[in-house]
């Protein structure tokens, strides 16, 4: 609602969760919205196993899923996420906020699922690069990629 406040709600959003390091993305990618297309977001990805993350179902680089903590594919969520434009995000946060059980914690996973089973299109990013997300979302994550980089061996 700020963004939009301060007139920059047709600018295009971007938002990533602060607990991964993120290498090698092309953001230009990532914000290139085609007016010939009714792409409203981009959701980045690396794959990975662990059912601690979200993952995404995709055919052809367009998501069709996007579930918390089910391992439906190889390919999940870096936490990088944007959209066409704050008024997007606003719009689909408010949409879908009542359908969704937000009282543990939000996951955008969760609001963009339904924004895409009704519609809505998103293209999945992937970086299949393991060494290009390092993900820090628990101390034995971190533990982990601390060792791993503090000896001189490359990603974790």
């Amino acid at each position: 609602e700020e963004i939009i406040k301060r007139g920059h709600g047709d600018d295009n959003f971007i938002m990533h969760n602060s607990d991964t390091i993120l290498k090698n993305r092309n953001i230009e990618k990532l914000t290139n919205f085609s007016s010939n297309e009714k792409v409203i977001g981009f959701i980045d990805t690396f794959q990975s196993n662990n059912k601690a993350y979200s993952y995404v179902l995709e055919s052809e680089g367009i998501l069709k899923r996007f579930l918390e903590k089910e391992t439906i594919s190889p390919m999940a969520s870096s936490g990088l996420i944007s959209f066409n434009s704050a008024k997007i995000f606003l719009e689909i946060y408010n949409n879908y906020s009542s359908k969704i059980d937000n009282t543990a914690e939000i996951y955008m996973s969760k609001f963009i699922d339904c924004s895409s089973q009704n519609g809505d299109l998103y293209k999945v990013n992937y970086n299949p690069e393991s060494s290009n997300t390092i993900v820090l979302g628990t101390p034995e994550e971190y533990c982990i990629s601390y060792t791993i980089n503090s000896t001189g061996i490359k990603g974790s």
